[in-house]
């Protein structure tokens, strides 16, 4: 989530199509604040932060999407269901995501413009906020399934196709792994003794 924000500050100072009191430091930190207030672009894939009643598609801003999206491409090749049982709405994820955004955009308007660094993702500094986004907007998606669907579509368009010729696959520390298909112990009876 804060690289998302760090992209898209970094590309709006770049933005020459912005008038350039527009791309001031004082501008674009205006302007995050506008992003994270009720009905604002961190959380509301259509915003309206003069009538945040009319905010549409909570949970489904670019940068929530982009952190979703990240969990399901984690999550491919694992498996979520036994034969037969649906594997229910990813709503951690998604809670884990909107939890993020929330705290990279507050993060940028406050302690990084002092210079402190972020303090890490975890359930102390976290846990509490992802709680109440899985209690609030994520619980209203799971009450909604068409909204709950809407948001899966979309992030699932962004999620990339996997590629076994991929460059990025064959280097790098986890070039070797291979998620196995099962974690669930054998069934029967295990035999340990040694046949030798």
């Amino acid at each position: 989530a804060t690289q998302s924000v760090r992209a898209e500050v970094s590309k709006r100072e770049a933005n020459l199509a912005l008038a350039p009191e527009l791309r001031t430091k004082i501008a674009v930190q205006s302007w995050l604040c506008e992003q994270i207030q009720r009905g604002g672009a961190a959380i509301f894939g259509a915003p309206n932060t003069q009538r945040p009643e009319r905010a549409r598609d909570q949970l489904q801003s670019t940068y929530i999407l982009e952190v979703l999206v990240y969990h399901l491409e984690a999550m491919r090749g694992s498996r979520l269901q036994s034969d037969g049982e649906d594997p229910g709405d990813p709503v951690g994820a998604i809670a884990l995501a909107a939890a993020a955004v929330e705290r990279a955009f507050i993060w940028y308007t406050g302690d990084q413009t002092k210079g402190i660094p972020q303090s890490k993702f975890s359930k102390e500094n976290a846990g509490a906020l992802t709680g109440r986004w899985r209690d609030t907007a994520v619980q209203d998606l799971v009450e909604k399934p068409h909204r709950m669907a809407r948001l899966l579509l979309a992030a699932r368009d962004l999620v990339k196709p996997a590629d076994d010729d991929d460059l990025s696959m064959h280097h790098g520390p986890h070039h070797l792994y291979i998620r196995e298909r099962s974690s669930s112990p054998p069934e029967g009876p295990v035999d340990d003794s040694d046949d030798t």
